[in-house]
């Protein structure tokens, strides 16, 4: 899935929690794809490319393992927000499983889940507006 699907999804979970949840949660979405700099948040991160060599893309940074290192480290320094971090975290490997290059979820085994969506292809881009039409719908029931 691309970054607008990603950041969607994440967003509409997060409009069920307060707003700092909400901020944790898109955060989290995002964390995977640091491992590639051809992604929007790689982009910006000086080391993507570094830990693209190091692990692949759609590997390590994929995996539970690492959503559960991860929330060890935000657990010690945010506290109880670790879980927002990985409810954004799991958000996007849900999303990534779904696609037809899926995720080693269970990395270092090479076990990949897979789906059958393209990535930016019609049905990811249904799923993207189905998403904003659900936001809407949220943010307008919040008000």
């Amino acid at each position: 899935m691309i970054f607008r699907t990603h950041l969607a999804f994440a967003f509409f979970i997060g409009l069920f929690f307060d707003f700092k949840s909400l901020i944790f949660i898109l955060i989290g979405s995002l964390i995977p794809d640091l491992d590639t700099s051809n992604s929007k948040i790689g982009r910006k991160f000086i080391f993507s490319r570094l830990l693209n060599f190091l692990f692949g893309h759609r590997r390590f940074f994929h995996s539970l393992f690492f959503g559960a290192i991860l929330s060890f480290f935000v657990f010690l320094v945010f506290g109880k927000y670790y879980f927002m971090i990985f409810i954004g975290f799991f958000s996007h490997l849900f999303l990534d499983c779904l696609t037809k290059d899926g995720v080693m979820l269970f990395y270092p085994f090479e076990f990949k889940v897979k789906g059958f969506i393209k990535t930016n292809g019609i049905i990811e881009n249904s799923i993207f507006l189905i998403l904003i039409f659900l936001i809407i719908i949220k943010l307008i029931n919040l008000g």
